[in-house]
């Protein structure tokens, strides 16, 4: 992850609506205090965390497949030569 990437939601929806609680004290005033997020699509609460992890989850998927292309793509050593398709090992080399 090297830039910012949306979260989403588990209906797929990636806008979300800001809580909020309203606080007054006599004297004081009112003010707003940040109460977490809410999906837009489905209303339910927003557990950033479990998107976060779903998003590291994802990101260390595709570099597995990266770097299994990597390894099936490496050239072979110049000692072996490579075994085709229905080759069996032979012994001693």
């Amino acid at each position: 992850m090297e830039q910012y990437e949306r979260l989403k939601c588990e209906c797929g929806s990636d806008e979300f609506i800001e809580k909020t609680y309203l606080k007054w004290k006599a004297g004081a005033g009112l003010v707003k205090e940040p109460a977490g997020q809410l999906c837009a699509r489905c209303k339910r609460n927003a557990l950033t965390s479990s998107m976060i992890k779903e998003l590291e989850i994802h990101d260390l998927d595709r570099k597995i497949q990266q770097l299994q292309e990597e390894k099936a793509n490496a050239a072979p050593s110049r000692d072996k030569v490579p075994l085709q398709k229905g080759d069996k090992p032979q012994a001693g080399l």
